[in-house]
């Protein structure tokens, strides 16, 4: 498929013609950003709020719903990045939680 070969036909609907604009916007790096990397990091965060004493003391405050709280207030940056995803979190926080479940059972 040739860049630009999603879009629809200028003749057909001029207003969405999108071909000059999507590379300069920085549009299409932002979609080829796929969550199978960010999901590749989620066991690094998990590692990262596990190994935080003041963070640890929180999880064990809160709900498991509330998991992402935690990561939002205690890991700024995973891998140099800083822009985590509410998603990102969420994740984090089922993985953080599938973890100390994982701990129970073995003790």
């Amino acid at each position: 498929m040739a860049f630009g070969a999603w879009l629809p036909e200028p003749s057909r609907s001029p207003s969405l013609d999108l071909r000059g604009v999507v590379g300069s916007l920085g549009v299409l790096p932002r979609c080829r950003q796929t969550p199978l990397g960010w999901t590749a990091l989620l066991p690094v965060c998990a590692d990262a709020i596990l190994a935080n004493p003041a963070a640890l003391a929180e999880l064990k405050t809160k709900r498991t719903t509330d998991y992402d709280d935690v990561v939002r207030d205690h890991l700024k940056m995973v891998a140099g990045r800083a822009d985590l995803s509410f998603a990102f979190r969420r994740d984090c926080g089922k993985t953080i939680e599938a973890r100390m479940q994982s701990a129970a059972i073995k003790n």
